[in-house]
């Protein structure tokens, strides 16, 4: 099984503040407004579980968008 390519950019919103946006495989997935969120949002894309993603409604969107992936 091939590792998916996880991208994270930072983008900015009209009149906002900078965001980074997370793509698995170039599609987005998720937008997080910090560094350290995004990090751990592509490091629970990669396979660590044990990554701090609380949001159980993040989690069960990104075990989807994964396994859409495959």
């Amino acid at each position: 099984m091939k590792q998916p390519e996880i991208t994270i950019t930072r983008v900015k919103k009209y009149n906002a503040a900078w965001n980074q946006v997370i793509c698995l495989d170039g599609v987005p997935v998720a937008i997080a407004k910090s560094n350290n969120r995004a990090s751990e949002i592509a490091a629970y894309l990669m396979g660590n579980r044990s990554s701090d993603v609380n949001d159980n409604g993040l989690r069960h969107y990104l075990d989807r968008a994964m396994e859409a992936e495959k």
